[in-house]
């Protein structure tokens, strides 16, 4: 089945990501169970992979709109998480959310220029 002639199985893929990456952001976690550097990781490749499959079933022209909409997902979910009592807000996560979704969409972009996306250059 070719996902570029159903794009809501595509974005219904992405809202069950969506939901996943809420719940995995909102569980209690041990202390110490991630350390610093690799929570940041963590933050860039799931929202990279995120920024990468939303903007792949969207049309390009969209893309600002799926960066900003990833984006603030991201801020609400640092923001819900600095309510909890067991997780806190990290202005860095934020950072770490932005570039990730940047990075996604801009991997999508490099095809683009040389022709090799044309689902993308018919949008």
């Amino acid at each position: 089945m070719n996902l570029f002639l159903r794009p809501w199985i595509g974005w219904m893929g992405g809202a069950v990501a969506l939901a996943a990456l809420t719940w995995a952001s909102l569980v209690p976690l041990d202390p110490g169970s991630l350390p610093s550097q690799h929570d940041k990781l963590a933050h860039l490749a799931a929202y990279g992979t995120l920024g990468a499959w939303f903007g792949t079933f969207a049309p390009s022209r969209r893309w600002p709109l799926v960066w900003m909409g990833l984006g603030l997902f991201g801020v609400g979910i640092e923001s819900v998480q600095g309510q909890t009592g067991y997780r806190s807000f990290d202005a860095h996560d934020i950072l770490a959310n932005w570039i990730g979704v940047s990075l996604g969409m801009a991997a999508l972009a490099a095809p683009l220029r040389y022709g090799l996306a044309s689902r993308h250059a018919r949008a």
